[in-house]
């Protein structure tokens, strides 16, 4: 395999063959790079059809077949790293396309002004394993509290709402994390984390079932991820468009987006707590835990819960909500609330 040698102090590449062998790859004159010291650099700055290894200040570039001859020899971890690099070169050109057409066409304006249908229609083709794959990845990030009655409750609620949720294909778990902030999100997917801090706020299991039937809605209906592609912007939304959504997990978790930050516009909002509201119906859970919750949330003053800057309460949204809850055949939660709130906050419940 021919490659491009930059050594330390050189002033252009030497062209140089490469011996790619087990325990790494052997140029001339003694130069060695073990794969456990070989970078690859970032795709997204590399020309096309190249790919370039560093290590020790030396570099190496690849070009045409023979980076698939080395993916093909190479250790697992090397050649998933090359894949990874390529797919990113890829996108990269896509972008640089992208923006260059809009430069060239006066299109700026138009593109920004399709920006909201764009994402839509980038949502609506992006299967939903995708969805499936981000909240994989957010599910293997969680810091979460392994056992408890805590967990045992916020699992047994959340198996409740889903008996009779609508049909779905989503892998929904439900996670419990130690954060005194009052909080909870849900990744695309079917990832709904809980905050300790939530169920200590919260002032029964039926107000942590409305938060929960929210969040789940969040995800029946796909917002996360609408608002994931969102925040990436109109080009994302092209690429997916124009290239599939193959690429678009690793391109949010390239970005850094964190899901307990998104913000949801005042629809989705609305939309969840509708949804939330059937949902609770379903189940024969009383929907007042829902409005009684916002409203509890909408009382506190001065340094506002961390669920306030992605979920807006109000008085008059709790209103809205509680004109909308009509009566329904209900029967009360059956959990250990009194424990599940001392496992969250560490104390030792007296009893149920």
């Amino acid at each position: 395999m021919r490659a491009l040698l930059f050594v330390p102090g050189s002033v252009s590449p030497e062209s140089v063959e490469v011996d790619v062998a087990a325990d790494g790859l052997h140029l001339p004159r003694g130069i060695f790079a073990s794969y456990a010291a070989i970078q690859v650099a970032s795709g997204a700055h590399q020309a096309p059809g190249t790919l370039q290894l560093e290590w020790d200040r030396h570099a190496l570039t690849i070009q045409g077949a023979d980076i698939e001859r080395l993916r093909a020899a190479a250790p697992p971890e090397i050649a998933a790293r090359i894949a990874a690099s390529d797919t990113r070169s890829r996108r990269g050109q896509k972008r640089g396309v992208f923006l260059a057409l809009a430069v060239v066409l006066g299109i700026p304006l138009t593109v920004y002004a399709l920006k909201e249908p764009l994402i839509d229609a980038a949502v609506a083709v992006t299967p939903t394993a995708v969805d499936a794959k981000i909240g994989d990845l957010m599910h293997a990030t969680l810091s979460r509290v392994d056992s408890g009655p805590a967990v045992e409750g916020v699992r047994a609620i959340g198996a409740r709402l889903l008996a009779t949720a609508p049909p779905h294909d989503h892998n929904f778990r439900f996670e419990v994390v130690k954060n005194a902030s009052i909080n909870a999100f849900a990744a695309p997917g079917g990832v709904v984390v809980v905050h300790t801090g939530l169920i200590a706020a919260a002032r029964s299991p039926e107000e942590l079932a409305g938060v929960m039937a929210h969040e789940i809605t969040h995800v029946l209906h796909r917002h996360s991820m609408r608002q994931l592609v969102f925040k990436l912007g109109v080009v994302a939304a092209f690429e997916v468009l124009i290239g599939g959504a193959d690429g678009l997990a690793g391109l949010i978790t390239e970005a850094g987006l964190v899901l307990s930050d998104l913000g949801f516009s005042r629809d989705q909002e609305r939309d969840a707590d509708d949804g939330g509201l059937a949902l609770l119906k379903a189940a024969k859970i009383p929907g007042e835990g829902m409005a009684s919750f916002f409203d509890h949330l909408a009382d506190k003053e001065g340094a506002a819960p961390a669920l306030l800057s992605t979920h807006p309460a109000s008085k008059d949204r709790a209103e809205t909500l509680r004109a909308r809850i009509t009566a329904w055949e209900a029967t009360p939660i059956e959990v250990d609330w009194k424990a599940m709130q001392a496992s969250a906050t560490g104390t030792t419940a007296a009893s149920k």
